[in-house]
Parts: structure tokens; sequence; C-alpha cells
């Protein structure tokens, strides 16, 4: 059960549904928080705390949160088009 509230436990989810919840919500993960906390990795410090192994230039970063910020401006969109489609079908 504590497995599931930390790290490793999100990336191997996300990884499974990379199909469904798409490549950007994985790179958001690994760009800030597996970055951040690489070093603190049980299994990590058992390899004798190799360095993060990807590199990410500025700009790279900053179209990953870009898209990011897009992904979710547009998923807002679409829950409120299905908000009103919702009132229209069943005349709320």
């Amino acid at each position: 059960m504590e497995f599931q509230e930390t790290l490793s436990f999100r990336l191997l989810t996300y990884a499974r549904n990379i199909l469904i919840d798409g490549e950007l919500v994985y790179l958001d993960i690994v760009t800030d928080e597996l970055q951040k906390t690489w070093a603190t990795l049980p299994g990590v410090q058992k390899l004798g705390n190799p360095p993060f192994p990807f590199t990410f230039s500025q700009e790279e970063l900053d179209a990953h949160k870009k898209d990011y910020e897009d992904m979710a401006e547009g998923m807002k969109g679409l829950s409120e088009i299905q908000q009103c489609m919702r009132s229209l079908i069943y005349l709320e």
C-alpha cells in the first residue's frame, strides 16, 4: 500500500497508460519530479547514485511546459463543451 504513494508507482502507472494519457503527462513527471528526486530513489542509491540519465535543453523544457499548459486548457474547454451538451441533451 505504501508503494502506491510513491513517484515510482506513478511512473509505472503512467507508463502503462501512455497511450491513453499521452506522452506529455509522462514527460512532465520525468522532467520535473523525477529529476528533482532522482538521488533519493532507493534503486539509484543502491547503484551508487549514477547521474540522471536524461538531459533536456531549456528550449525543450519550455516547450514541454507550454504543451502541458495547452493540454490543460484544451481539457478544460472539452469539459465545458461536455457540460453544455449535457444540459442540451437532458434539458437541465
